[in-house]
């Protein structure tokens, strides 16, 4: 995705574990923020200048070994993405955000997954008709495989329902994320793995 907004404009932010700026473009952020791989590159874009992915750049990064420590991460990443479209409410104006579609399509519609997700299931559950039941049963059958595969049931490891239980966790880590800034809750909560 980035290498794709990189070659269209400019990136929507940087990866956390590498990044470069310019002497000459680097901004301080306030010391609250969450996401400076973010705010950084947002800031600069501010400016009128360009982020891009160079994608011949390496990084060895560890992955969390812990299943709760990814969600925690994941939380406040898009606890931060909350804080920061608040902080920067020219990136939701198209006439002030060169790269606004790339903005709304990469990093404000993932947010509102869930609850569509939650409003196909109750159109559903709720609704009539075979193409609903067939939808009903689909999203009964995906959401039981994520709940299995979560509770670490035997036979449920397998990258099938481990591709439901991330997005699952993705999807429960944006709601989350939501709470806690709407619920005032943004302190700083990064720490090195």
């Amino acid at each position: 995705i980035r290498q794709n907004e990189s070659r269209l404009f400019s990136t929507t932010g940087a990866t956390g574990a590498l990044y470069a700026i310019a002497h000459r473009d680097y901004m301080p952020h306030k010391q609250d923020v969450l996401l400076d791989d973010f705010d950084t590159p947002v800031l600069i874009l501010s400016q009128g200048r360009r982020t891009v992915l160079a994608s011949n750049a390496l990084v060895y990064d560890k992955t969390e070994a812990d299943v709760s420590g990814e969600f925690k991460r994941k939380v406040r990443t898009l606890t931060g993405n909350f804080q920061s479209f608040k902080r920067h409410d020219w990136l939701l104006k198209p006439a002030s955000n060169p790269v606004f579609w790339q903005f709304v399509s990469h990093k404000v519609f993932r947010l509102f997954v869930p609850y569509a997700l939650l409003i196909a299931f109750l159109s559903a559950l709720f609704g009539s008709g075979m193409f609903l039941n067939i939808m009903l049963l689909a999203q009964l059958l995906f959401y039981g495989l994520g709940l299995l595969g979560l509770l670490g049931v035997k036979g449920m490891n397998n990258r099938y329902v481990n591709f439901i239980k991330v997005f699952l966790k993705l999807n429960a880590a944006a709601v989350v994320g939501a709470f806690r800034f709407y619920g005032g809750r943004t302190q700083v909560m990064w720490k090195q793995s």
